[in-house]
Formats: structure tokens, sequence, C-alpha cells
């Protein structure tokens, strides 16, 4: 359902029926994505088509047969095929019979590719999502080209009506066996009908038959599982649209600043300021003028000016960063906007690449610093919380470290060589060699002393930390943080009276990874609260490091129990989002699975919200690496 959000603005036009000539030139870029040629005396032995078993364990076996494979260059040859077939769906229709017995077995045996009965999960005025989890019920398998080509038909019959339809196939699984190779790819399919938007998301369970050569691929059996299919009902579809030039209406040279992308932006400013490239820019939600509308801060790169939007009362927003003097041009990671005077209007907290800014509102649209906290090291983002309880709000600062993410100048001098290499994280999954977080005590009169090491929050502090949330989860009336760590464990830290103790092992949320993002939110509504860890999902990952081989090198290289325990910090870290419910017990369970919000691709920042105001929380995941001019990009 979540993933009608992340739609896509492109359009194509409806093109008429593929014919099998057009077809060619797909069909070749497929048969060259073939492994190397092996040994002319090697041969394999070709698969049956049989029905798919039950999920076994990923991975994958170098060789077939006799015949040594490269499981990515398989892969890449059954994706492109797997386009083919998309590229006709997308059209309307299925590839010809004579288009797809040049990849497909005349055995073929397919399951039902869309139940006629597919089961309500979720509806509303708005949206209405039904799924099919399951494989196909024994006994109902479609055998031969054409009985293939009528299921795909079936797939596509809600479809009928839409002026476009855009299919997309990804492969995250590879399984070579002695006589069949396996395959799994995340399937979509979206379009636009005469309602609104229409969405298919699922997985396709595919059999291939290897040739004698090792080289091409047949298809010989398909499946779909956890189908999904949601349709918006709203005008042009989308349940959301972008508003930014009409917000931004009447802020010409914001509005300019905003739509131009990183790369435009590394291109005109000089290289010494080297513009930061992974957008690490944190944007705070407030209401400074104390109108009762939520104002937003908006950090830049270097030599860029902060914005400060102030919301009219016509939805549009006037640019005031200026007039308030917090246009600030340093390197700025992130912001809070809340009280921490008491005085009842918000203050403004910034962090930039060298300093810790505290702003006081003395009465909008007047601020005044009042300390200036130097940074010695990188840090990322912030979160605030009265930890202590005395009644003023206290400050948590993630620290990262000097690495990949600095966006330091490069190093020229051997000894800035040695210091960046030793400050990139090692070892890469569990490492603990970052910068120290840093916890901040607001003694009043805009004095705060660091009182990590005191609190406890200096144990476990080296993890290359990038986001925190606060949140009192087991009920005791103080505050506990949530700490997501990139390259390794996170921290839960559980507060007693304001002394903290990392209880995250204990706890069951770790969650060795790719900590990005981290959301506190009863999702179930038990009255408990849950945590939504965003982590990175990588098919490539998938594909290529979970074949056994590459396991048992690396454990062998590494030592048993070492190698092992690293080991699983490998498959742990490529496997997506987690999802932790609370227990009550101070325990949690990850629940990311089984309610579908693992897959967030590369995912930074996931929140939960309630965007249609039912009373349940759901997920807004971002996802992506770097913006380009190709709208599909990561």
């Amino acid at each position: 359902m979540a993933a009608l959000l992340f739609l896509g603005c492109g359009k194509e036009a409806r093109e008429a029926p593929t014919s099998a000539v057009s077809l060619k030139s797909d069909l070749s870029a497929a048969a060259t994505a073939t492994v190397d040629s092996p040994p002319a005396d090697e041969k394999a032995t070709k698969g049956s088509a049989t029905r798919l078993p039950a999920d076994g364990p990923s991975g994958d076996r170098v060789n077939a047969g006799n015949v040594k494979v490269d499981s990515e260059r398989l892969s890449k040859q059954a994706l492109q095929i797997l386009k083919v077939i998309g590229k006709s769906l997308s059209r309307g229709h299925a590839p010809p019979e004579e288009v797809l017995a040049q990849f497909v077995s005349p055995e073929i045996h397919c399951g039902v590719l869309r139940p006629q009965a597919m089961m309500p999960i979720f509806e509303a005025p708005k949206l209405v999502a039904t799924a099919a989890r399951s494989a196909s019920p024994k006994g109902t398998d479609h055998v031969g080209i054409r009985e293939f080509r009528d299921q795909l038909a079936v797939l596509m019959a809600p479809f009928k009506d839409t002026t476009e339809i855009r299919i997309f196939f990804k492969v995250f699984n590879v399984k070579v066996n002695d006589d069949d190779v396996r395959t799994r790819a995340f399937y979509e399919a979206t379009g636009t009908t005469s309602q609104g938007v229409l969405q298919q998301r699922g997985v396709w369970h595919c059999s291939w038959e290897l040739g004698a050569d090792g080289k091409s691929l047949r298809l010989t059996a398909v499946e779909t599982r956890d189908l999904e299919e949601a349709v918006s009902k709203v005008d042009q579809g989308l349940l959301f649209s972008d508003c930014t030039r009409t917000v931004l209406d009447g802020n010409a040279a914001l509005a300019s600043d905003v739509t131009v992308g990183i790369l435009e932006w590394q291109k005109r400013l000089p290289a010494s300021l080297r513009t930061a490239d992974h957008g690490h820019h944190g944007v705070a939600l407030g209401d400074l003028n104390g109108d009762g509308l939520d104002d937003a801060y908006f950090c830049s790169p270097v030599a860029l000016p902060n914005r400060l939007l102030v919301q009219n009362k016509d939805g549009t927003a006037t640019d005031r960063a200026q007039e308030a003097g917090v246009d600030l041009l340093d390197d700025t990671r992130a912001a809070l906007i809340v009280d921490l005077d008491n005085d009842g209007d918000q203050d403004l907290i910034v962090l930039t690449r060298k300093h810790l800014v505290f702003y006081s509102n003395e009465g909008f649209p007047s601020f005044m610093i009042r300390a200036k906290l130097p940074m010695d090291v990188f840090r990322l983002s912030m979160a605030a919380s009265d930890y202590d309880l005395d009644g003023d709000l206290d400050i948590f600062a993630c620290g990262y470290g000097d690495s990949i993410l600095s966006n330091v100048t490069e190093p020229t001098s051997l000894k800035d060589q040695v210091r960046l290499a030793r400050s990139m994280p090692s070892p890469a999954f569990d490492a603990n060699n970052g910068a120290a977080n840093l916890m901040l005590r607001n003694d009043g009169g805009w004095t705060f002393a660091d009182v990590t090491e005191e609190t406890g929050l200096d144990v476990n502090n080296r993890r290359f930390s990038m986001a925190c949330g606060w949140e009192d989860f087991d009920d005791d009336g103080d505050p506990d943080l949530y700490v997501a760590n990139d390259f390794g464990r996170n921290n839960l830290y559980v507060n007693d009276n304001g002394v903290f103790q990392d209880l995250a092992g204990s706890a069951g949320v770790e969650d060795t990874g790719f900590g990005m993002g981290v959301s506190w939110g009863d999702y179930n509504n038990d009255g408990l609260m849950d945590i939504y860890v965003t982590d990175m999902y990588t098919a490539a990952g998938n594909r290529v490091a979970l074949q056994p081989e590459w396991q048992d090198k690396y454990i062998e290289s590494r030592g048993k129990d070492r190698g092992q325990e690293e080991w699983d910090g490998v498959r742990n870290s490529i496997a997506g989002n987690t999802l932790y419910e609370n227990q009550g017990d101070g325990t949690f369970v990850d629940r990311a699975q089984e309610a579908g919000v693992a897959m967030g691709l590369w995912s930074w920042g996931g929140v939960f919200v309630d965007f249609n105001n039912d009373g349940f929380r759901d997920l807004f995941v971002p996802n992506g690496y770097m913006t380009n001019e190709r709208t599909d990009d990561l």
C-alpha cells in the first residue's frame, strides 16, 4: 500500500502491439548477458520443468554439472528476459508466442499469476488494497507457452483500461543447482485507470534450464508470490502531489535553488568548498512565530544559505532566514526547533560542521546567538529530551567520524591520508572506531555541560552514529534513547534515574547493519512503543554475498568463530529495514518481514505517521543514494 507514495511522475505513451521483429534487439541483449564459454568437452545437465519448491536457503553453487558458471551473469540474462516480457506487458499484451518460444520451454509450468479471489487487506474511501500471499494451490499448473501467455494476460487484466503501464523487475536471488537455475525477482506494475492509479507488487519465482553450453537460459517454471494490488481513487490517481513551486510562490530565488540538484551546485561552486554529495542536511519543524502554523528550517551544504520558511495562512511559505539572522553559510547537518529556556516560544539549535549554535527567540523574527559550542568531530543529527526530569530540554548529538561521509577536502599529505584511512569503519560490520556521541545537559542560562561519561552514554559510543530517537518505551517515567549506527550494532540506552545502560543486545534490537534512521511509534495500537529502524536493502548483495562459496571462503580466511560472527553481520546488513515490536517485558521481536516493511531499498530516515487519520500509524520511507537526471535513479 505504502508503495503508492513512491510513484514516479514520468509517463510513457501507450504503444502499438509489439511484433516479434521489434523485440529482436531486446532478445539480443538477453543473449549477450551470458556466462563465459566453458571448454568444449564440458556439458551441463538440463533441468526438467517441475513445480517450484518452497523457499530454501539463499545461495548458489558455482558449478552446474561440470560447467563453471557465473551467477551474476546468469542473473543479468534472466533480468533481460524478464524485461522483454515486461516491455510487451507495458504495451498492454503478452509477447507473441514465437517470441516467447525463443527463451521459454515448450513445457513451461506456470502457476496462477493472479488469483481471481484476492484477499482484502486494506480499504478506505481513497485507497483499496488486496493480496494473494501464498503460491498457487497444487493442481493449478498451466503447462505450455500458450497457457503461460494466457496467465500473463490474466495478470494484466486489471490494466485493460489504463492509458499507460510501467513494468519493473529486479532480481534479488540466484541459485544454481545441478539440474536448473532458480531466481527470485521483485515485480512491480503501475498504471493509470479511469478511477485512479493501479499498482501491483509481488515476487516472481522462476526456474530456468541452463543450456549445454553453460551460456543460455530457458524459462521452465514461474509463480508469483506475495502479490499485492492497490488502487487509489482520487483525481489524477496520486494520493500526494508535488506542491513545492506553489508553496514557494513569491520566493523566486529560493525556488530556483531548491529545484537544482547537487550535481549542478557542484559545477557552480569552487572545488575547495566541495558541496556534499550525500544529501545529509536535515529539516526542523516548529512554530517559530507563534501563529499556530508550523514553520520549517532547512539546512544547506557549505556556501548555500540555510532557509527559514515561515508558513502563511494561504499555505504558501516565505523565506525569512536573512531577516531573522539565521541564514548561515556553513555546512549544516541538522537543526532543532524547541523551547530551551522555557519562556513559551520556540528557539533554534543549528548543528554545523564546526559548531553547535544555540539561538534564542527574542520575539520573532529576532534571534540571538546565546551559545556556540565547538564540534571537533563530524556529526549528523541530534535529538532533544529532558533525560534528567529537571524541567528543561537536554541535547544528544550523534557522532560519525572524518571518513566516507564527512566530505572533507581530499587528503594530499601522507599524514592526512593515513589519518583518513585509520578513520574508516573497521571492521565494516561491527565498527567501533567512529566519533563519540555527545550528551549535553541543559543547566539553564544557556549553559550546557558535557555529561556523556557520567550518564553512562560513553559505553559503545564510537559506532558511526547516524540517527537517534528518545522515547519512554518501558513506561517508567523517564525517556530512553535508541541510536542507529552505520557499519555495526545499534544502541538502546535504558534510562534509570538519569544513568543509562546499553541493553540493545538483551532487548534484541542490536540490528547489526547500516543503521540510517530510527522512528518510535505504536504501530499495532497495543499501548507499547515500537521501533522502526531504517537500514539498507541491496538486491546485488542478496544475490552475491549469500553465495555459499563466498561464505565458506570468508569464514575460512577469518577463522571459524570470528568468521561466522562477521558473516552473520554481512547477511543482516543487506536484509533491509527492521520493525521491532515491543513485547512489554523489555524485549522486542522483529516483525518487518511479516508486516511487509523490510524491503525499503537504500533507505534513509523512515518515519511513522498516520497519513489517513484512521488511528493507525503508517510508514514513509525515503530511499535512494544520489539524485541525477534519471527519474528512476537510485
